[in-house]
């Protein structure tokens, strides 16, 4: 996919507040490109004053410079405009091109938060059976205290990943990698919701092969709303890089594996 998108610089935003939420530092092709974006935009600007302070050869030198920003060219191009955009659609390539390499190394240095966070939840599904269908009254029957803080631990829990689970997307979507709308590449994987197609992420948190296209691990199977924490926890969680998240949907397509169906959860928690 080399060179074939550019990153959207309100992405570029997303993933600089999410970096910082986790306490990752700005790559440095995303904080260059910034300091470039400064650059050229002051640079479009039209220079003003000091008129009467120049030397012969500097006022020589300001009229073309107003000469060249003020040129009215093909297309309706005016001045350094065009320049400026050509400049600001190639960087922006160019950050995501550069910064390609680094993203799996960015969702390595989580995966060990996020295994010590996504525990509350695998003991929850795996000892307990709970699913997002459970209710509090249902656990208090069970007059059992373990069981008791387990559920009172997953809230908790989601809670917790919620940043981890954000940088995550934003890396897919503002870097355009795995896992996209192009790699599924199956009508029934194109759930439509309120802002048009979206992704099933769930492949992006899952351990083993607990996971699928078409929103079976989302509450009320809806792609566009929350992730059912509890379902993807009973086959086990893990943080998956873009490289693993490759891996996992080249290796079902190859096998020809259906999407797992998990049954539909009627919750008010949202991951």
């Amino acid at each position: 996919m080399a060179g074939e998108y550019a990153v959207n610089i309100a992405d570029l935003y997303v993933i600089q507040a999410q970096l910082s939420a986790n306490g990752i530092a700005l790559p440095k092709p995303i904080e260059r490109g910034f300091e470039l974006l400064e650059v050229i935009r002051a640079h479009q600007a039209t220079p003003t004053g000091d008129l009467l302070s120049m030397t012969d050869e500097q006022a020589r030198g300001r009229v073309d410079v107003l000469a060249l920003r003020s040129h009215q060219g093909a297309h309706s191009s005016i001045g350094l405009k065009t320049g400026v955009e050509l400049f600001h659609e190639q960087l922006l390539s160019e950050i995501r091109e550069a910064m390609l390499p680094e993203l799996d190394s960015i969702v390595e240095q989580l995966q060990p938060t996020f295994a010590e966070l996504s525990k509350p939840l695998e003991v929850a599904a795996r000892d307990f059976g709970f699913t997002w269908q459970t209710t509090s009254d249902q656990v208090i029957d069970m007059a059992n205290e373990k069981a008791s803080a387990a559920w009172r631990a997953t809230g908790a829990a989601i809670g917790a990943l919620s940043r981890i689970v954000k940088l995550r997307k934003a890396i897919s979507t503002a870097f355009h990698v795995s896992p996209t709308l192009q790699e599924i590449n199956d009508p029934f994987s194109l759930i439509m919701g309120g802002s048009g197609a979206h992704v099933d992420y769930s492949v992006c948190f899952a351990a083993g092969d607990n996971w699928s296209t078409t929103g079976n691990y989302y509450l009320h199977e809806r792609i566009d709303g929350a992730l059912n924490w509890l379902a993807l926890a009973a086959g086990g969680l893990r943080l998956n890089t873009p490289a693993e998240v490759r891996a996992k949907l080249v290796k079902r397509r190859r096998e020809g594996i259906p999407a797992i169906a998990v049954p539909s959860a009627e919750a008010t928690w949202a991951g």
